[in-house]
C-alpha cells in the first residue's frame, strides 16, 4: 500500500553611482551588517599608514547586479567612494544616512569597497554599512528555460504515477529563477487510493522537514551563540549537565569528557536510533520488540528525556568514529535550551525567523495558526507502517500538520533539535542563504 511521502527539491548553489543615480535617505538605520565601517581607519599602531590604499579597502559579499551602500558623512565632499576600481558618484547630503545603489559595480562573489579622503579636514568621517544580499525574484525570466520545463514534466509524470507533491526553488547568484508546487496535500485516503480532486500543494504549503530541522534550527543556533560568545564548541557537556557523566557499570565509557564539537561531528559514541517513545523497542529481536524491552529508555513525556538521553549507553568511544545519530542533535538542542533559557522553538523564531519575517516556518503548525489543509501529509496509516510496528499511543490516521519523526512527536512534544521544524521552499531558500551569504541576510547578521 503507498504511503503518502513528500518532496522539497532545493538546489542553490547588492554597487555603480552615477550623477543622477537613486540615493535614498533614510530616516533611521537599525540592524547589523556585513560590512560596518568608519573612514578614515584609525589605529593606534605607529607603523599604521591611513594614506595606503590596502589599509582603506574592504571586502563585502554580493551578486551582480544587486547591491547599495547605507552612507553618512559630515563632509560629503572629503572622500571618495570605489566599487570594484570604479567610483561611486551620489549626492549625498551631510549627517543623514542614505541609501546608494551600486548594482551596476558588483560582481558574484567577494567585492572591494575603497574609501578615500581626499580633503585634508581632520574632521571628516565617512560611515559605511553593507547590507547582506537578499533574494530577488527573477522567475519570470525563466519561464521558457528548457531545463525547467523538464524538470516540470519529469515530477509531473512522477505524480501521475503515484508520487504525491513538491515545491521546487531554484536559486542562483542571488535570485529566485524557478519556484513551482506540484500534486496534492494529502494524495491517497487510508485505503491507499489516490484522491485526484483533494487540494493542491500551492507555493505557501508547509512541509515537514524532518532531518533538515538539525541544520536550519539547531545547527544555526549553536552557530549563532558561539558568533555570539554564548558557547565554545570545545565544552564538554557536562559543563551544562552535571549529572552527564560515566557509570562505573558502562561498558564504553567517554561522557566525562564529551565535547559539543564531538557531537556537531556525530562522533558521540551514541546509538542512531534508541527509540526513546517506544516501550518494547529491541534491536536484537527479529521483528524489533519485545516486552518492556526499552522500558529504562522509554519515555513519552519532554521533560524525562534529558535523563534518558544521559542513561543511554554508549555504542563506541567518542571521537574514534562517525555514526549519524538523532540523539546527537535532541542533546545539542537541550544544550541550547540550557544556555539561553528558551526552548529551541522559541529561541529560533525570536532570533531568526521572525527578524527574517519567515511567515512559513515553525515547529507544531497547528498551534501557530496553520491549517491541516495548509500543510502536506506525510504517511497514511500514522507511524504503524502500515499495521507493522505498534507501540503505546500510536497514530493510525494520515499525519498532516504533526512532525512525523516519532522521537520528536511523542517523546519531545514536536519540538526537537534532530526534527519537528515546518517550512515551505522559499522560506527554506532564504534560511540556505544565509549560509551562501556568510552569515547574514538583508540587515540581519546571524554569525
Amino acid at each position: 500500500m503507498p504511503c503518502v511521502v513528500f518532496g522539497i527539491l532545493f538546489f542553490t548553489s547588492a554597487c555603480v553611482l552615477q550623477d543622477k543615480t537613486d540615493v535614498k535617505k533614510i530616516s533611521s538605520l537599525k540592524g547589523s551588517y556585513q560590512l560596518s565601517q568608519t573612514y578614515p581607519i584609525k589605529a593606534t599602531d605607529e607603523a599604521f599608514d591611513s594614506s595606503l590604499l590596502t589599509n582603506q579597502m574592504a571586502s563585502f559579499y554580493g551578486y551582480e547586479g544587486q547591491g547599495e551602500l547605507l552612507l553618512k558623512t559630515n563632509d560629503k565632499k572629503a572622500f571618495k567612494i570605489y566599487v570594484n576600481g570604479e567610483e561611486v558618484f551620489a549626492d549625498l547630503s551631510n549627517q543623514k544616512w542614505q541609501q546608494v545603489d551600486i548594482s551596476e559595480f558588483t560582481k558574484n562573489g567577494d567585492n572591494n569597497l575603497q574609501v578615500s579622503q581626499v580633503e585634508n579636514n581632520n574632521k571628516a568621517k565617512m560611515n559605511v554599512k553593507v547590507p547582506y544580499p537578499v533574494l530577488k525574484d527573477k522567475t519570470e525570466d525563466y519561464t521558457e528555460n528548457d531545463n525547467f520545463k523538464l524538470i516540470d514534466q519529469l515530477i509531473n509524470a512522477e505524480i501521475k504515477n503515484g508520487f504525491t507533491s513538491a515545491q521546487l526553488v531554484v536559486t542562483k547568484n542571488g535570485k529566485i529563477v524557478k519556484s513551482s508546487a506540484y500534486g496534492n496535500i494529502s494524495a491517497y485516503d487510508l485505503q491507499g487510493n489516490p484522491q485526484k480532486d483533494g487540494k493542491k500543494v500551492t507555493e505557501n504549503t508547509l512541509y515537514d522537514l524532518a532531518s533538515n530541522t538539525k541544520m536550519y534550527a539547531t545547527n544555526y543556533a549553536i552557530q549563532k551563540l558561539v558568533s555570539d560568545g554564548d558557547l565554545a564548541i570545545d565544552q564538554k557537556v557536562s559543563d551544562f549537565f552535571p549529572d552527564f557523566k560515566d557509570k562505573k557499570s558502562d561498558k564504553i565509557k567517554g561522557k566525562n569528557e564529551l565535547t559539543v564539537k564531538e557531537i556537531l561531528e556525530h562522533q558521540a559514541g551514541f546509538p542512531a536510533d534508541p527509540q526513546y517513545h517506544n516501550k518494547n523497542y529491541d534491536p536484537d529481536a527479529d521483528d524489533l520488540s519485545s516486552p518492556d524491552a526499552n522500558k529504562k529508555l522509554y519515555t513519552q513525556d519532554r521533560n524525562e528525556v534529558m535523563e534518558k538521553i544521559i542513561a543511554t549507553p554508549l555504542e563506541y568511544e567518542p571521537g574514534t568514529k562517525t555514526m549519524y545519530s538523532d540523539v546527537d542533535y535532541m542533546l545539542l538542542g537541550f544544550i541550547i535550551e540550557q544556555v539561553t533559557g528558551q526552548r529551541l522553538d522559541k529561541y529560533m523564531s525570536k532570533n531568526y525567523y521572525q527578524p527574517l519575517k519567515l511567515q512559513h516556518t515553525t515547529f507544531n503548525p497547528l498551534e501557530h495558526n496553520f491549517t491541516k489543509e495548509q500543510i502536506a501529509a506525510t504517511e497514511i496509516h500514522g507511524n504503524t507502517r502500515d499495521g507493522a510496528i505498534d507501540f503505546d499511543n500510536i497514530r493510525e490516521n494520515t499525519v498532516q500538520g504533526e512532525v512525523h519523526d516519532e522521537k520528536a512527536f511523542y517523546s519531545m512534544g514536536g519540538i526537537s533539535g534532530h526534527a519537528g521544524l515546518f517550512a515551505n521552499a522559499k522560506d527554506l531558500a532564504v534560511l540556505t542563504q544565509i549560509t551562501l551569504n556568510r552569515g547574514g541576510y538583508g540587515d540581519q547578521q546571524f554569525f
